[in-house]
């Protein structure tokens, strides 16, 4: 029994043997000698810097504002025009036909509130349901 338990031993300490030589070797430089301490590196951690921003050039930073600014006083016209086209609009009615789309808009600004009114309320209900 004795011998059966020493070559099942010797076994196993050769298959470890051979198993921690060849992960060794697959180690680039092999296993450090002996008595000799692993190098320091005297270089420090590079810091990791945020990219550099990439500028354009100022011409066409300039040509992007100034399209900008146009795009910007085009809007403004076109509101002010929108607004002076349905003034004239409205003063070429006949005084029935004011009256009558007066009260279209109070009607129309009465439905929207009172839809908004229920969307909100049934959003509480529903927030209130999945506290």
């Amino acid at each position: 029994m004795n011998l059966y338990r020493a070559g099942k031993f010797a076994v196993s300490f050769s298959i470890f043997f051979l198993v921690c030589i060849v992960s060794y070797s697959r180690i680039p430089g092999g296993l450090p000698a002996a008595g000799i301490v692993a190098e320091i590196s005297s270089v420090r951690h590079q810091v990791r810097k945020k990219p550099g921003r990439i500028k354009k050039p100022v011409s066409s930073a300039r040509a992007i504002r100034k399209q900008k600014a146009e795009d910007r006083k085009r809007d403004r016209e076109y509101k002010a025009q929108l607004n002076a086209d349905r003034k004239r609009h409205f003063e070429i009615q006949s005084s029935e036909v004011r009256e009558r789309m007066r009260q279209n808009k109070k009607d129309t600004e009465t439905r929207y509130r009172a839809k908004k009114k229920a969307v909100v309320s049934k959003n509480k209900k529903a927030g209130r349901k999945y506290r």
